[in-house]
């Protein structure tokens, strides 16, 4: 038995930030048990779905198409079908951030085939929040994306209520970060440390004056822990900037706005001159968004 593809699709994958992160404990397995808020936001890689004669998606694929491959070959071994189609994976956001850019494309990719692809006495009986953590800790997230407080490892998901869509900005220095790498510093620097309130409902106000340590990764054990300290000093010269914070393990940094005409400002008016102060990075323009649908286009043959 077989599922073929048999027409080109185009998806859209969403990639998120969190503006609190705690990390309450080490479990026995490694994993650790975290508290956080995690927010899609507007920004997207691209996959190209498209038709073949065989399984082309197993062969020959670059290291960041191999999280795809991974989903691919798990999801035929349970409906116990060979997927026939190929895809290419167009990568635009960053790699090594802490936004989750993989794990949406493999959350993306999951979705896209439980909801157009896989005849649904199939689909229904699949469990697919177990298929998506046992590719990746944040993959559950982005089966249905939307604004939610995330516990476990991160599996584990409540939405919430919260003013989006949010304009913000997102800063990569010229650094990425490995998550594993930020996790085994963590550790050795000595584990939880200081616990800051959980808020599970914010104003934008309070956004605006949340301290760094919001997300508990923001210490000395953080790689490159003092060039971050100078490049927030750097974003507050700049007016509208109201808050800088690190999203997930980094390296990205969050820049937070009172609203979109700030906002805009920044990016298209001051960007160039916060780069020359910061000797390189890429800036990224989007919005914390409340919940988002899944995004593809059918393509002509």
């Amino acid at each position: 038995m077989a599922i073929p593809l048999e027409t080109t699709y185009l998806l859209f994958s969403p990639a998120k930030v969190n503006i609190q992160l705690q990390i309450l404990a080490r479990q026995e397995s490694g994993y650790h048990h975290l508290w956080m808020d995690l927010f899609p936001i507007d920004l997207f890689d691209q996959i190209l779905l498209f038709p073949a004669k065989e399984e082309l998606w197993q062969k020959n694929k670059n290291p960041a198409e191999q999280l795809l491959v991974s989903c691919l070959e798990k999801l035929s071994f349970l409906v116990n079908q060979k997927i026939i189609c190929d895809f290419r994976l167009v990568k635009i956001l960053p790699w090594g951030a802490g936004v989750g850019s993989s794990s949406g494309n493999a959350g993306t990719l999951l979705r896209f085939f439980q909801q157009k692809i896989l005849p649904q006495t199939a689909a229904c009986l699949m469990d697919w929040e177990a298929l998506a953590l046992s590719i990746g800790s944040d993959v559950p997230f982005f089966l249905n994306p939307q604004a939610a407080i995330a516990t476990q490892r991160g599996e584990k998901l409540h939405p919430i209520a919260f003013p989006t869509p949010f304009p913000v900005v997102l800063y990569q220095p010229p650094f990425p970060h490995s998550t594993q790498e930020v996790f085994e510093r963590f550790d050795a620097f000595g584990g939880v440390v200081k616990k800051i309130p959980k808020k599970e409902r914010m104003s934008l106000k309070e956004v605006f004056h949340l301290p760094p340590e919001t997300n508990q990764f923001w210490n000395p054990s953080l790689p490159h822990f003092e060039e971050f300290l100078k490049i927030r000093e750097i974003f507050f010269q700049f007016s509208g900037v109201k808050n800088v914070l690190l999203t997930g393990s980094g390296s990205c940094l969050v820049l937070y706005f009172e609203n979109q005409a700030d906002r805009d400002f920044f990016f298209y008016k001051q960007q160039n001159q916060a780069f020359r102060l910061l000797n390189g990075g890429q800036f990224y323009s989007c919005h914390l968004c409340s919940k988002m649908d899944l995004a593809y286009f059918e393509l002509p043959r």
